[in-house]
């Protein structure tokens, strides 16, 4: 083939290859839009506990990409789209862990700003695990600021895959065990001993 054909005929070929390639990529599977609160807390909380109210002054995914939470099997998994309700969801549970928040100024509660640094899912041939890392600032009544970081994580044997359920709970898992080490000492600035 000479001439107008070939450079005609290699662009077809190129197109094609690239479509093939497109099409083959698998959908990203996105992680449900709000927490789900249903996996038990470690945390025991005595039931004469202090009242303990958080205020959340800020709430942000401070993560460099934040639309992804990781990949799994070549395949993308993304945070959900609306990631401020994503995030409040998250936050909001601490009340299952006898935490009152309010993103209002209420000027009895312990002010917070709250920040994602971190949330991954990744796999291996047999093992799934998923984490998140919390940054928490608070400020005491002499005005001291304080920062900690919480991580919650969930690692588990996986021999087949669960799909999307099974990394969703994971996740969740994750998610759970980093609002238990947050309600822990959020309960210690709250005068009680958990």
């Amino acid at each position: 083939m000479r001439g107008p054909a070939l450079p005609v005929a290699l662009a077809t070929v190129s197109m094609l290859a690239y479509g093939a390639a497109v099409m083959a990529a698998p959908k990203p599977m996105v992680l449900a839009p709000v927490y789900d609160n249903s996996i038990a807390s470690d945390l025991k909380v005595p039931k004469d506990a202090k009242p303990c109210t958080l205020r959340v002054l800020g709430l942000v995914d401070e993560r460099r990409s934040p639309e992804m939470i990781g990949v799994y099997f070549g395949r993308a998994i993304h945070a959900p789209e609306d990631r401020d309700a994503w995030l409040r969801s998250m936050i909001v549970a601490l009340k299952s862990r006898k935490i009152t928040v309010e993103f209002a100024d209420v000027t009895t509660a312990t002010p917070v700003e709250i920040a994602v640094t971190k949330a991954w899912i990744a796999n291996t041939e047999s093992n799934m695990s998923a984490s998140i890392v919390f940054r928490m600032k608070t400020k005491d009544v002499a005005g001291v600021t304080t920062e900690q970081s919480y991580r919650g994580g969930a690692s588990h044997m996986s021999y087949w895959s669960g799909g999307p359920g099974e990394l969703q709970r994971a996740f969740d898992t994750s998610v759970s065990r980093g609002l238990d080490a947050m309600a822990a000492d959020m309960h210690k600035l709250c005068g009680n001993t958990v």
